[in-house]
């Protein structure tokens, strides 16, 4: 495009419009549409693409890889195209956020945030009991008939497929998703919650950076000045870009086509303390790249406490030193350092609540006593509105559990 039809259409109605345009915008209802869309995309194609191409999920980790991924597009090649064709199309700085936050907060539900977790373990105890294991006398009775499919048939559809020509058995389903969806929902709302309550001190106080969020937020910067957002205009970008993308685009031809050449990424583990601890190494450039946003004495800390996690672990496997109880995977199968890493969650959490003590009381009076009030203007939820649905989220899940057993 020339620079005279840059200059145009800089000009026209979209650019101009968003020049005079409030900082403080609502939600739209497009946005809306689109980012439900957008998540409903995520939650089909994760599945599609890990149980049929058979390659790493869209959102089977913590970077939200398949958000980021599509937002790349939205943002770097749809919008533009919008401005410069379907002005009034075009998607607004504020509207493109919510895209995003909908896209992340939906990439964590069809794997390991809940489905990967969930259904497997409902039909566990009926695909795998067998007489020796005495599971239909001894686990079954105990698993109420709202909570799992108690079929044996749905169970085994589940695990080994549909017969042809037959549907799926949505009557043996619907009741335990339905139970563990309002779990669930009752879950995401108390985090909501959670983070309507802590987003002031863990923000403006501790200034936490929150990586995950940083990255979009460059990629839109200065989308509303111009056609491309700053980021899409930067050379150094693209090279940057160009690296890991041609390196897992050969991959993941390799993948199906055997002759396509192979950039290996994972090497032989390191065996430490006699071959006792393996020490993983590969190169990740999502992880490089969100360690970039990260602050230094967290970078730090990442791989510093995994080292010395490996240490430990060596340690107690050459003097022979065992805490009893089942192993935990995440931990390097160390018991120890599972029941280690519980004690440090919990002092992390007490910490977190003695140094935001001040902003609770000031949150506590806000809700409980009237005629308070609080600076509560630019948090999605009132203090009060967001105590109480901690309170009502957080005493359905203790009830929800206590029928379940």
């Amino acid at each position: 495009m020339s620079r005279a039809a840059v200059a145009a259409v800089r000009a026209s109605g979209y650019f101009a419009a968003m020049q005079t345009e409030r900082t403080g915008l609502e939600v739209t209802r497009r946005a809306l549409v689109l980012g439900a869309g957008a998540a409903l995309f995520l939650n089909l194609a994760c599945p599609y693409s890990v149980l049929v191409l058979q390659n790493a999920g869209l959102t089977s980790d913590y970077i939200a890889a398949g958000a980021m991924m599509v937002f790349l597009v939205l943002v770097g090649l749809v919008n533009p195209l919008l401005k410069v064709t379907i002005r009034s199309w075009a998607l607004r700085t504020s509207e493109l956020v919510v895209v995003y936050a909908m896209m992340v907060v939906a990439s964590a539900i069809p794997t390991w945030g809940l489905v990967t977790n969930l259904c497997h373990i409902l039909t566990r105890p009926f695909y795998y009991a067998t007489p020796e294991n005495r599971w239909t006398e001894l686990i079954q009775p105990l698993i109420p008939s709202w909570l799992a499919p108690h079929e044996a048939e749905a169970a085994r559809f589940f695990y080994e497929g549909l017969p042809a020509g037959m549907g799926i058995p949505w009557g043996a389903w619907l009741v335990p998703l339905a139970a563990w969806g309002s779990a669930m929902l009752a879950v995401y709302l108390l985090m909501i919650a959670t983070m309507v309550v802590f987003r002031r001190p863990w923000v403006e106080q501790e200034r936490l950076v929150f990586p995950l969020a940083q990255v979009p937020l460059e990629m839109l910067r200065g989308n509303d000045e111009g056609i491309f957002p700053q980021l899409f205009r930067n050379p150094l970008m693209w090279v940057g870009f160009s690296l890991p993308f041609a390196i897992q685009v050969l991959d993941g031809l390799n993948h199906y086509f055997f002759y396509v050449p192979e950039v290996r990424l994972v090497f032989e583990p390191l065996m430490l303390f006699r071959d006792s601890v393996r020490l993983h190494i590969f190169v990740n450039f999502a992880i490089i790249g969100v360690a970039y946003f990260l602050n230094l004495n967290v970078a730090f800390s990442v791989w510093f406490f995994h080292l010395l996690s490996r240490c430990q672990t060596g340690i107690f496997n050459v003097i022979g030193f065992e805490v009893k109880g089942h192993n935990e995977a995440l931990t390097g199968s160390s018991v120890a350092l599972s029941h280690q890493g519980m004690g440090a969650m919990l002092v992390l959490v007490a910490a977190i609540l003695w140094t935001a003590r001040g902003h609770l009381r000031q949150v506590f009076n806000a809700a409980f006593k009237r005629g308070i009030q609080a600076d509560d203007g630019d948090e999605i939820l009132s203090y009060r509105a967001a105590v109480w649905l901690w309170i009502v989220c957080a005493a359905y899940f203790f009830g929800w559990l206590q029928l379940s057993g």
